[in-house]
């Protein structure tokens, strides 16, 4: 079983408008699509090959379970960028410190 945890230290998140979950007319809670916990459990599914992701939010006082589903035309949307940043940041930090590298003139060596 695959999972995401997520312990809320208090209900006054719900209301919160940047709060991961939304509420549907009918009452109950939904992750939002927009969310970046739903792109981690995006994620989570298509990198481990399973069919699903429970995603589980609490507090003191509530409880929400959703289900996830591959989101297949989130993930195809995706890709072109993924690739992108992962051309242009990662591989030439990898092969270079590109991005982490200190520049001599901000060394603590030059005096």
């Amino acid at each position: 079983a695959l999972f995401v945890l997520k312990k809320l230290p208090s209900n006054k998140n719900l209301k919160n408008k940047n709060f991961c979950l939304e509420t549907l007319s009918s009452g109950k809670f939904k992750l939002k699509q927009n969310h970046s916990y739903y792109y981690q459990c995006q994620l989570q599914v298509l990198l481990t090959g399973r069919n699903f992701c429970d995603f589980v939010v609490w507090t003191d006082k509530e409880l929400h379970i959703e289900r996830i589903t591959l989101d297949t035309d989130l993930i195809e949307a995706a890709i072109p960028t993924a690739k992108k940043f992962f051309e242009l940041c990662i591989i030439p930090e990898l092969l270079g410190k590109w991005h982490t590298q200190q520049s001599p003139l901000y060394s603590s060596d030059s005096n």
